[in-house]
This record gives C-alpha cells, sequence and structure tokens, in this order.
C-alpha cells in the first residue's frame, strides 16, 4: 500500500503539469488566429436593387395611369360619367305659380 501512493502523487504531479503545458494563454492563440475573409459587396449592386426599388412603384403608377387613360378615350369618347341636366330656371318659376 505504501507503493501506491507514491505513484499516485507522482500521476497527480504529471498529470498537473500537463494540464499546465496543455493550454497556451489566451492572448497567443487571439495573436496567431488567422482573420476570416469576408465577402464584400460592392456599393453599386445595392445601389442598382435601391434604383430598382423606387423604380417599380413609379413605374407601376404611370403604366396604370396611361392604360386608365387610353381605355377610358377609346370606349366613352362621348360619354361622361355624369349626366347632364340642363335646368331653366325661369320656366319652372312660371310653371310653380300657375
Amino acid at each position: 500500500m505504501r507503493k501506491r501512493i507514491p505513484d499516485f502523487e507522482e500521476e497527480l504531479e504529471v498529470e498537473r503539469v500537463e494540464e499546465k503545458e496543455s493550454l497556451p494563454p489566451r492572448s497567443e492563440i487571439h495573436r496567431n488566429k488567422e482573420k476570416k475573409e469576408k465577402f464584400k459587396m460592392n456599393h453599386i449592386f445595392v445601389r442598382v436593387l435601391t434604383f430598382l426599388f423606387i423604380l417599380l412603384p413609379i413605374s407601376i403608377l404611370w403604366y396604370t395611369d396611361k392604360y386608365i387613360q387610353v381605355k377610358s378615350d377609346g370606349n366613352n369618347a362621348g360619354k361622361s360619367a355624369f349626366e347632364v341636366i340642363f335646368f331653366d330656371s325661369a320656366k319652372s318659376e312660371s310653371e310653380a305659380t300657375s
């Protein structure tokens, strides 16, 4: 039993030394760390997308306005949405008194 105790102590010391040697300092790890290369998107791509998103609603409004205008001119050349009523007030006053 006495032989086991020194063996255990020696193993414990060896483990402690290995633990100390196995991990390098944190600063050393971060110093040697390779930087990742990021994918850099060109600003031209972002500008084109922005331009398209601005142009899309403008073109839709312009197209619908022109389409409605052409369609209304072709179908209802002489028609109007409202009926025009001519009212002669002098004639109606004479009818009301008689």
